[in-house]
């Protein structure tokens, strides 16, 4: 229940975590001796209760409270800056180049996705023909493959999100999926019986250890050996054929 206040709101915050607990305190206390309604500290913690009350939670529902809060950073850091104006710039200059850092290794390694393994092949076997992907469709993934002659491989992406079907009208195979891990392998692995073998396979890491373990002992009956494993924070076995 806890989620959003315990794990969420301190893994995108960081070290500017401590100043929105501060600063809600800080505006509450200070409107109530003005005798003034804290509208903003009652804008955010109504819509973060009423977030830890529903049972499906996903960081993006915190978007409508990320402005309110950047607010109540601003105004605790404001106030304390003339009595610790070395220590507030300091915190604030730190802060900030932390989270550059954070994002860099977010966006360059630990959320690649199938990136780091298509690029792989595409250096290392630039004329392979066919390739599966356990990962939801992305259209970046296509622009990877685009070739100067036209004759792009074929891939076929899992997706359980409907926005993504649209793609089938444009040749681009896609295998229908529910949004759970045991499904989602057990289709996988009924495509693979159904038609021709792909010359790669990418296998995501985030699926549960027994659902991975299946679809790669599939494969390899089927003849693929592994090519490659990407740690990254995403973990990418690359299956070839």
């Amino acid at each position: 229940m806890l989620k959003y206040v315990n794990l969420e709101l301190p893994a995108r915050f960081n070290i500017f975590f401590p100043c929105i607990v501060l600063g809600l305190y800080h505006n509450i206390a200070s409107n109530w001796r003005a005798k003034r309604t804290p509208y903003l500290a009652i804008y955010i913690i109504s819509i973060v209760s009423f977030l830890s009350l529903i049972s499906h939670k996903e960081p993006k529902f915190l978007l409508p409270v990320f402005p309110p809060l950047f607010l109540i950073i601003g105004q605790y850091l404001q106030t304390h800056i003339k009595a610790y104006p070395k220590f507030i710039k300091s915190y604030v200059i730190f802060g900030v180049l932390l989270e550059i850092c954070i994002n860099y290794y977010f966006v360059s390694w630990h959320e690649i996705g199938a990136f780091g393994p298509i690029e792989h092949l595409r250096a290392k076997y630039p004329g392979y023909r066919s390739l599966i992907v356990s990962n939801k469709f992305e259209g970046n993934y296509l622009s990877l493959n685009h070739r100067p002659n036209g004759e792009s491989p074929r891939m076929t992406f899992m997706t359980h999100d409907p926005l993504f079907v649209k793609a089938a009208n444009e040749n681009i195979p896609l295998i229908q999926s529910i949004e759970h891990p045991i499904l989602e392998s057990l289709e996988l692995l009924t495509h693979l019986e159904h038609t021709p073998l792909p010359d790669f396979a990418i296998i995501d890491h985030i699926w549960p250890r027994y659902c991975r373990e299946a679809v790669e002992y599939t494969l390899k009956a089927k003849g693929y050996e592994l090519e490659k494993k990407f740690y990254y924070g995403m973990e990418k076995p690359s299956m070839t054929h």
